[in-house]
């Protein structure tokens, strides 16, 4: 058909004019004319169909990136929340521990309040003990070694206490930043998802197009995105694709980051609590152990007390049996002495009766020299049993004044003992104390400590007080008179 051209209208002319020309050659010219024309129209809807499917091919293939990349956004938010959320919730776990341990710690300096309370009384009490008996011993040396342990162990509890509140502060804001960025993630997957759902929306709406034609030389658009590209991808802000995977790696990495300072704060807290534990057990021994020694110095005080009380009552009775025999000397020199009267008035009559004889009868005869003798003896007889007695009068008076240093002796001891008493049966005092709901509360107790402390003290010569029957013995001399009036 292209071959067959019409002849020009100057030839055609030439040859017959415009009225010459035949039917035939007007057909032809005319069917010319319509095939350029056709052809033209295919031509121009093939340049149609080829610009329509490049353009449709860029579009699908540029979709189908951005739904793809959302997908890989939306599940990587996804896979950084449960991890995060995961992380959250080790993270109050941890802290639930952290704020137990601090009640531990609290508590644990709050039990040590009433045994320094204890200390300090018993301290206290121990000053009160007689100026003689205020000696630096086993008991004051294991108070104060108490003393310094419960208040070391308060300190170093106190400051385990300010270090776990840090780290639970610490805690709380890492909680509150995992917690925000949480949220931030979840805020973009859901923004992800939305455009998504709105991106499957677009799709499913837009239908490849066909050709007009009925030649079927129009095709259906591949849907796919071409195998090679040559320029380079690029999101929809133009940022070429390598960038942003740096951004979004950036994002991973900052999300992981605070996951691995979490985890990292959470095991320093694990280790925190663990120490902490530990040294509150190693308290709790050293405040035992520190208590235990205190009893057994107590005890072994007042065991000492007892004994030297018992030594000191023998003593006192040896000493009263010694003033009973003295005291019996006394009165029986007294007696004696006494006795010497009768003969020296006898003595004195003789020589008064011998003085009236003659002067020639009054001569010195053996009857004058006895009576001499006898006399010279009577008074080295008073003489003597004097002097007697005045020994037995000063050793009786020493001895009183030693009964009276071992009597004071006793009393201070036997204080001492009480007061050392009530500081080791003060534990149980309380133990009734606390036991008792009635106003009489403090009527049993004292009755409670009385019974402990007989039990502990003996109440002989409690008082400093002579019994009554070493009194009695003092006063079985012959002469019942006082001392001063012999």
């Amino acid at each position: 058909r292209h071959s067959r051209r019409p002849l020009p209208l100057g030839r055609a002319r030439g040859a017959g004019g415009m009225g010459d020309l035949q039917t035939a050659e007007w057909r032809r010219r005319a069917g010319a004319t319509l095939s350029e024309a056709q052809d033209a129209r295919e031509k121009a809807e093939r340049c149609r169909s080829a610009r329509d499917g490049s353009v449709h091919v860029a579009v699908h293939g540029c979709h189908n990136n951005l739904r793809e990349s959302l997908e890989g956004k939306v599940s990587a938010s996804q896979k950084l929340v449960f991890a995060l959320q995961r992380r959250t919730g080790s993270i109050a776990s941890t802290m639930d521990s952290g704020l137990q341990s601090l009640r531990q710690l609290q508590a644990a300096i709050q039990s040590k309040e009433a045994p320094l309370q204890l200390c300090l009384w018993r301290s206290e009490e121990r000053s009160k003990r007689p100026s003689g008996e205020r000696i630096h011993d086993a008991v004051e040396a294991a108070l104060e070694a108490q003393r310094s342990q419960l208040e070391d162990s308060q300190r170093r509890l106190t400051d385990a206490m300010r270090r776990t509140a840090e780290a639970l502060d610490g805690m709380e804001r890492t909680l509150h930043q995992v917690r925000r960025r949480v949220e931030e993630l979840q805020h973009s997957a859901l923004v992800d998802e939305m455009c998504l759902r709105s991106a499957d929306r677009a799709s499913l709406e837009q239908a490849p197009p066909l050709s007009a034609s009925g030649g079927g030389r129009g095709a259906q658009v591949p849907s796919g995105p071409p195998a090679q590209r040559k320029r380079r991808p690029t999101t929809g802000s133009g940022v070429p694709t390598k960038a942003a995977s740096r951004i979004e790696d950036a994002r991973y990495d900052e999300a992981a980051r605070l996951d691995v300072s979490a985890c990292a704060e959470e095991k320093a807290l694990i280790a925190l609590r663990d120490k902490h534990n530990q040294l509150i057990r190693q308290c709790d021994g050293a405040r035992k152990a520190a208590a235990d020694k205190v009893v057994q110095a107590l005890q072994a005080k007042v065991k000492e007390y007892h004994s030297m009380r018992s030594r000191l009552i023998a003593s006192i009775r040896e000493t009263q049996t010694q003033v009973a025999h003295s005291e019996r000397e006394i009165s029986s020199a007294s007696a004696d002495i006494r006795s010497l009267k009768d003969p020296m008035k006898m003595v004195a009559t003789f020589r008064a009766h011998r003085s009236g004889k003659a002067p020639a009868e009054n001569i010195q005869d053996p009857v004058t020299s006895h009576m001499h003798a006898h006399e010279l003896s009577i008074l080295r007889s008073h003489d003597e049993l004097r002097r007697h007695r005045e020994g037995c009068r000063a050793s009786l008076q020493e001895l009183q004044h030693r009964i009276a240093q071992l009597t004071e002796e006793l009393k201070d001891k036997t204080e001492a003992m009480r007061i050392d008493a009530s500081c080791l049966t003060h534990d149980f005092a309380v133990y009734q104390v606390s036991t008792q709901k009635s106003m009489g509360a403090k009527d049993a107790v004292v009755d409670t400590l009385v019974k402990l402390e007989e039990r502990l003290v003996p109440h002989h010569f409690a008082a400093g007080v002579v019994p009554k029957g070493a009194a009695s013995r003092r006063r079985s001399g012959a002469d019942r008179r006082p001392i001063s009036a012999r």
